[in-house]
């Protein structure tokens, strides 16, 4: 449903290792680009990601992330 979302980027730890700032989401998909760091701006090395989507403090979406390099 429309309305303010939450992304945010957790390693297989469980760590979260980037919060992106709220933005305005319709109804349909997101895409977000993600450059490989955290939000301090350190690069990460390559391995298993989760993007996971949020509203309202409610975790609508996950997606895993697989980076190479």
């Amino acid at each position: 449903r429309p309305g303010e979302v939450q992304v945010e980027i957790f390693n297989v730890l469980g760590q979260r290792i980037k919060q992106y700032e709220k933005i305005f989401m319709n109804t349909g998909s997101i895409s977000i680009d993600w450059n490989a760091t955290t939000s301090e701006g350190v690069r990460v090395p390559p391995g298993v990601y989760f993007g996971v989507l949020k509203q309202e403090d409610k975790i609508i979406d996950v997606d895993r992330m697989v980076l190479i390099r």
